[in-house]
């Protein structure tokens, strides 16, 4: 395969005065890193990490290759975090791609996202390794739930966290017209995976992708810095490949997309999401479009036409046979039942106001990446509206922190304000 385009658009948002997220674009290898740990020592970890990708390793299989860089990557922040008091508990995500002859591999850290774009299906490659995505999959939270969950950003693993840090690699064969797209939670974490299929679909020029990317996120509250790289393949000398009798190497791995009628389904493990685009219009029939022979590619779910429903619904009955509606009772009824529904919710209201007051909960404070505490509920309602607020930083990275120490922490047990702060105390007590 050979790298025929590719585009970069990155932008700090419309709350963040810096940028602290970086990208590495040099052909066959492209990356995207989010700093963390406040605006000075995030956009020093995140520069970092790119710089070392630089000198990406030249032995082993591109795997290995991307691996053994991500670790070296992980050591050069890790020194400058320890070295250097004013980069105490900095650390990056790191999502990369490494473009080969047939496939293409990634290596892959933190909350950042790799996506592929195939035939009008995109299809979510990594994973993030964050807490809201463990406890999606260990059944306590739902994914909708972790969309506005106010701890999304907090990661569990991440560069310069630990002198060792485990890198998920995978290998994914390649095909003429893909398109890989590299993110980081700025954009996914605003912009939903329909709304990134729809702008693939329509817009064949990458420049214009990345751009409407950026500018979907900024609209939606463009609360986070935003970084975007897309990349457009093309099979090199396919027909001297051809010639040769070599065959293109079906893409095996499990992502999720709806698979060909009489082909093996993917794995119900698989975590990779699909997300279909409506096919084109038929051409005329004057010009009929070729025939293709079928292929492991992903087939689009139609969507249904203007007036057509998925599901039959019986009509609504509004009478007793004679098609005559059926009558309401009093005015007097009315005016009970809005009257006990304004009590009901002055009492919720009030209710809540009290809540907020007295209740405070752990957990982590997104731009220095520390143990903190908040006064509130832990919900966001979107748009802006938290019914949280921030009270105290400790000096506890959390991602020094072990998976279940975190997961006990973090379980967002609301307290008082002495309770909150006490267990907080202790823990900077404890840890070094």
């Amino acid at each position: 395969m050979r790298v025929v385009d590719y585009a970069i658009a990155t932008h700090a948002g419309r709350v963040r005065r810096k940028n602290e997220d970086a990208y590495f674009a040099e052909p066959p290898l492209f990356a995207v890193a989010d700093g963390m740990g406040g605006a000075l020592a995030g956009e020093l970890a995140s520069r970092i990490a790119v710089q070392a990708l630089g000198e990406l390793v030249e032995e082993g299989s591109d795997e290995e290759r991307l691996a053994s860089t991500v670790r070296l990557a992980n050591r050069r922040v890790a020194e400058r975090a320890t070295s250097d008091p004013r980069a105490s508990g900095m650390g990056s995500t790191v999502t990369a791609a490494l473009v080969g002859p047939r496939s293409v591999a990634f290596a892959h850290v933190g909350d950042s996202r790799a996506y592929l774009w195939r035939a009008g299906a995109l299809t979510r490659l990594s994973d993030d390794h964050s807490l809201v995505a463990e406890w999606v999959k260990a059944g306590a939270l739902a994914p909708e739930e972790a969309a506005l969950h106010p701890q999304r950003s907090v990661i569990t693993r991440a560069l310069g966290a630990d002198w060792q840090v485990d890198v998920d690699t995978w290998t994914m064969p390649a095909r003429a017209g893909d398109v890989i797209l590299l993110c980081t939670d700025g954009l996914t974490g605003f912009v939903d995976e329909a709304a990134i299929a729809s702008t693939l679909a329509e817009n064949d020029d990458l420049d214009t992708v990345v751009n409407a990317l950026v500018d979907a996120a900024n609209a939606a509250g463009g609360e986070d810095n935003i970084t975007a790289v897309a990349v457009s393949l093309e099979v090199d000398d396919e027909a001297a490949a051809a010639a040769r009798g070599e065959a293109v190497v079906a893409d095996d791995r499990e992502t999720g997309e709806i698979a060909v009628p009489g082909e093996s389904e993917p794995s119900p493990e698989s975590t990779a999401v699909a997300v279909a685009v409506a096919a084109p219009p038929p051409a005329a029939e004057d010009a009929p479009a070729p025939v293709e022979p079928l292929t492991s590619r992903p087939v689009p779910v139609p969507l249904p036409r203007s007036g057509e429903t998925l599901i039959s619904v019986p009509p609504v009955v509004t009478g007793f046979g004679s098609g005559a509606p059926v009558r309401r009772r009093g005015r007097a009824r009315r005016l009970g039942v809005f009257a006990a529904v304004v009590a009901l919710m002055l009492c919720v209201l009030w209710a809540a106001l009290i809540g907020l007051r007295w209740s405070h909960f752990v957990g982590v404070d997104p731009s220095s990446g520390k143990v903190a505490v908040y006064q509130g509920i832990p919900y966001d309602l979107g748009g802006g509206i938290k019914l949280f607020s921030l009270v105290h930083v400790s000096r506890i990275p959390a991602a020094t922190l072990p998976a279940a120490r975190r997961k006990r922490l973090f379980d967002h047990s609301l307290r008082s304000s002495e309770s909150a702060r006490s267990l907080v105390a202790k823990l900077e007590q404890t840890e070094p």
